[in-house]
Formats: structure tokens, C-alpha cells, sequence
């Protein structure tokens, strides 16, 4: 069936790779936020003390999130995600395609 070999030879590698280039990318952009930009103090428990009162913390991001290193971290994901949109709504039709020609050959077949 050439839906089969297109999912198995085509679809399943493109995917994978593109897959592991978004997470590669996503994990890079994470780093800088955790470790890499140095003003704006992450407050994930509660309990934790934090150095930063709730309005510097306010204000310090806001100034972070105007830094061209940031825009550019999130301009560039919003490019990411679009282009992963497009790529996975054009594999989405074949695939559609292929479960309704298998589930008709099962059927058929019971």
C-alpha cells in the first residue's frame, strides 16, 4: 500500500527529525531563561524566599522580556511553532487518508 510506505519511509523519519530539532532548540531557549539572563528571580515554590519583592521582580521582567535577547527568543518561537503548524497540516491529510484505508481493509476483513 503506498500510504504505508509513505508513513513508515517518509513521514515517521521527517517527523522524528523535525521533532528532535524543535526540542534541541526549545531546550537551548530554556537554558536562558533558567541560567543565562541574570535579573528577573524565578519564584516556582512557595515558601522559598526570594530577594526580589514582588514589584522589582514585576519590573525587572518587564525589563528582561524588552531585551533584544528575549524578543528574539520569542520571536523566533513563534516562528518555530508556525512553521511545526504547517508541517504537521501537511502531513495530517495522508495519515487521515491511511487510518481510513486501513480501518475499510479491516473491516473488510472480519
Amino acid at each position: 500500500m503506498k500510504v504505508l510506505i509513505y508513513y513508515y519511509y517518509y513521514a515517521i523519519p521527517y517527523l522524528e527529525n523535525i521533532t528532535t530539532t524543535y526540542d534541541l532548540q526549545v531546550i537551548k531557549e530554556d537554558e536562558y531563561w533558567r541560567y543565562n539572563q541574570d535579573s528577573y528571580e524565578f519564584n516556582y515554590v512557595e515558601g522559598l524566599k526570594s530577594y526580589q519583592g514582588e514589584e522589582d521582580a514585576k519590573k525587572e521582567l518587564i525589563k528582561l522580556l524588552k531585551s533584544a535577547t528575549a524578543r528574539n527568543i520569542l520571536k523566533i518561537d513563534v516562528r518555530r511553532n508556525q512553521f511545526m503548524i504547517e508541517r504537521l497540516s501537511m502531513i495530517y491529510p495522508n495519515l487521515k487518508e491511511m487510518i481510513l484505508k486501513l480501518e475499510k481493509v479491516l473491516q473488510q476483513n472480519a
